[in-house]
């Protein structure tokens, strides 16, 4: 990974965001994966990306992050984002140790 792209990472909030929400190990020489559960994007707001439209996330609450995506992406992925959010939270992890 090259010094600029560290930089726009840490910058750019990217780095919190894969803090948050790992998505797996990183891969060899390039940035962490991330995984943001549609529960938790609490936004979307309309942006320009790229001269484009698109749509800005937020992620978590409070705020890890936000992630921009083209506007035809969210309009495709957008429906599944509502139907979390009319669904409500997931139930918590449970932290009870397995039996052995």
């Amino acid at each position: 990974m090259s010094i600029f792209t560290k930089a726009f990472n840490r910058l750019g909030g990217y780095d919190s965001l894969a803090e948050r929400f790992p998505g797996g190990p990183e891969p060899q020489g390039t940035q962490a994966a991330i995984h943001v559960p549609w529960a938790e994007i609490r936004a979307a707001q309309s942006a320009l990306l790229y001269w484009r439209n698109a749509a800005r996330l937020t992620c978590g609450d409070p705020a890890a992050g936000t992630i921009t995506v083209w506007q035809p992406v969210w309009d495709a992925a957008g429906p599944l984002w509502q139907a979390a959010r009319a669904a409500g939270p997931p139930p918590p992890a449970s932290t009870d140790a397995p039996a052995t």
